[in-house]
């Protein structure tokens, strides 16, 4: 769980990407993030990775890109990279995001902690179609933190962290539960299993909660967020699509309108 290729800056940003669809949502992350930050941003790929991206000339919109070959399923090769990375402070970030602000206030908080990230969106499943009940989840077993969401992750790189890291890398399965509900397959859902553990909670490492209606927002905050006058302070957002062209959100918003009407006026 060492970084091989040693530290690069102080600061930066890491990806992980295979496959065209993915490394088309990574480029695209990455020059929403150069539009407003002047940061280091990493990709980790692998070898077919790399070969796809020489096709893709805007791919040279990452200030490193690095090979390595994949030892885990994708869920389990995303805590790796984390270990792997080349800065002090670092922010991960899912392929599917877009940045639209200033990303370095989070990186103030791991002066004191180890990690910062944002908490999971709260659904209301009990109607036919799942609306917004709150914007952060509340922890089952804890009161001081909410359900986390690994799609935006700062970080600092010490001993105790990668130490984490390789526990969080352990605890994953490498196949998926396909009987029963519990995901042991899921970096996320494990994580929030280990910060629940009655016994050592953090196991070593500290953890500060950060606004996900600014660093890790959904689509289902906007209107919301646009009530309350809070729409301009979104930083990352984190949906499905947003590197697609405008005619294509239009049509997804089309079909979820018309699913969303037949779910709830037909569908009985």
């Amino acid at each position: 769980m060492n970084n091989i290729n040693g530290i690069i800056s102080k600061e930066g940003v890491i990806y992980y990407a295979t496959g065209k669809k993915y490394l088309k949502q990574a480029i695209y992350s990455c020059k929403t993030l150069k539009k407003h930050n002047r940061i280091s941003a990493t990709l980790f790929t692998d070898k077919i990775g790399s070969d796809i991206l020489k096709e893709i000339p805007s791919s040279k919109v990452f200030d490193v890109i690095r090979i390595f070959d994949l030892k885990y399923k994708p869920l389990k090769t995303k805590i790796q990279i984390l270990a792997l990375t080349p800065y002090e402070h670092t922010l991960f970030i899912d392929t599917d995001t877009e940045v639209r602000g200033d990303v370095f206030k989070p990186f103030e908080y791991l002066k004191e902690y180890d990690f910062a990230i944002a908490g999971m969106r709260w659904l209301d499943f009990s109607t036919k179609i799942p609306t917004l009940k709150e914007y952060e989840k509340p922890h089952p077993v804890r009161e001081d933190i909410k359900v986390v969401n690994t799609g935006v992750i700062y970080f600092r790189r010490n001993d105790s962290v990668l130490s984490f890291l390789k526990v969080w890398l352990e605890k994953i399965s490498d196949h998926p539960n396909k009987t029963g509900t519990h995901k042991i397959d899921c970096d996320q859902q494990i994580l929030n299993d280990l910060l629940g553990e009655s016994e050592d909670l953090n196991k070593g490492v500290s953890f500060k909660m950060i606004s996900n209606t600014i660093y890790n927002c959904r689509t289902l905050f906007f209107k919301r967020l646009k009530r309350e006058g809070k729409y301009d302070d979104i930083v990352i957002v984190h949906e499905h699509g947003l590197d697609k062209s405008s005619i294509y959100k239009l049509k997804k918003r089309i079909r979820k309108l018309g699913s969303n009407i037949y779910r709830k006026y037909i569908k009985r």
